[in-house]
């Protein structure tokens, strides 16, 4: 039995989308190797590890360098490190390259949305990983260091070491994403800009619970959710004009317009608590 012409659209539709996808992916693996290529002949794998350790080695005793313990180690290490820098610094056009093939079935009010939301989640992804590197590693490895038992000397094997970098790298670049994130919910209904100012005491609150968390793990947490629920709340209402990147100017405007609330429930208070002085000559 031959197959309906509809069946035969419906296949040939499924079988573009996945040439499509195949294209796609394709192309954001050249552009990922291309940028590797670069990266490899200039400033080099082996510098570009150095970069990367350089909070740690700052911080240990003077003489005292990291060690190989795998035979390709010195080879692989450094090399994954590359890789690791090609990716992000190729991540606005991965991320490109994923929203061309969604965009298609959406409607026009959430493709405006595109644009924006590349650069504002690869801009935050950045600086999330920045501030990981120049403040929370120093902090944290000069605690270590000053920790240690003096009769030890430090030698951290740079394999162990890539992959606790890596882990800080992507648990500080996706908690730099939850304003990204609570204005694309915002933007879908999943929550309402109400709900947001009601748990935004409750999000502050709760930066300081676990005593557990260092300070340094504190202070980026606290920054993130007091940042985080601030955002959406006015940011949802300039987003098809501004865009997503006034992160600075959305949120002093929430500080603004929450200091004036304050200040005019101040000013509501003292006017039931003043006697009324008419009456009382009277």
């Amino acid at each position: 039995m031959s197959d309906t012409p509809e069946n035969s659209a419906h296949e040939e539709s499924f079988i573009s989308h996945l040439v499509e996808l195949r294209d796609r992916l394709l192309r954001s693996l050249i552009a990922v190797a291309v940028v590797l290529g670069v990266l490899c002949f200039y400033p080099g794998p082996g510098e570009i590890y150095d970069m990367l350790a350089a909070p740690l080695t700052q911080a240990l005793p003077e003489g005292t360098k990291m060690v190989a313990i795998g035979v390709i180690t010195p080879f692989m290490v450094p090399l994954k490190v590359t890789a690791m820098v090609a990716f992000v610094l190729a991540l606005p056009f991965v991320l490109y390259q994923a929203w061309a093939f969604i965009a298609p079935g959406l409607y026009a009010h959430e493709k405006r949305l595109g644009i924006p939301l590349i650069i504002s989640s690869t801009f935050l992804f950045m600086l999330g990983m920045a501030f990981c590197y120049f403040f929370v590693f120093g902090q944290v490895f000069g605690f270590i260091n000053s920790f240690a038992p003096k009769s030890i000397t430090p030698a951290p094997d740079i394999e162990a070491y890539l992959s606790f970098v890596m882990t800080m790298f992507l648990a500080f670049g996706i908690a730099f994403e939850v304003p990204v994130a609570l204005v694309v919910l915002v933007k879908l209904g999943v929550v309402t800009v109400e709900k947001l100012k009601e748990w935004r005491s409750y999000f502050i609150v709760g930066a300081f619970v676990p005593d557990q968390l260092d300070r340094c793990a504190r202070l980026n947490t606290t920054s993130n959710i007091e940042l985080s629920p601030g955002f959406p709340v006015l940011g949802h209402q300039y987003f098809g004009d501004a865009g997503i990147g006034g992160v600075v100017h959305i949120e002093r405007k929430v500080a603004r317009v929450s200091r004036a609330h304050h200040k005019g429930k101040s000013h509501e208070g003292r006017a039931r608590q003043r006697p009324n002085t008419k009456n009382t000559v009277e």
